[in-house]
């Protein structure tokens, strides 16, 4: 059994649907899930208003996908 799943969002959207498909293997059904999405350098500016929109993002797949937030660590990086 897992414990823990690390999934890489590179923003083409399908983190979801790879999250669903790992729920359904059962040594991954009880692992916790860490959420990864890696800002690329860019501006200051650029890169604030990106983590921000980001950040939201990820909560909304995680409302979507409806899993217990508490069971979700979302890192923006």
């Amino acid at each position: 059994m897992f414990r823990t799943l690390l999934i890489a969002d590179s923003g083409k959207g399908h983190v979801e649907d790879m999250v669903r498909m790992l729920r359904t293997i059962p040594p991954c059904r009880q692992a916790k899930v860490h959420l990864l999405h890696v800002v690329s350098e860019q501006g200051r500016e650029e890169v604030a208003d990106h983590r921000q929109r980001a950040e939201i993002l990820i909560q909304e797949a995680i409302s979507r996908m409806g899993m217990d937030p508490s069971e979700v660590t979302s890192l923006v990086r």
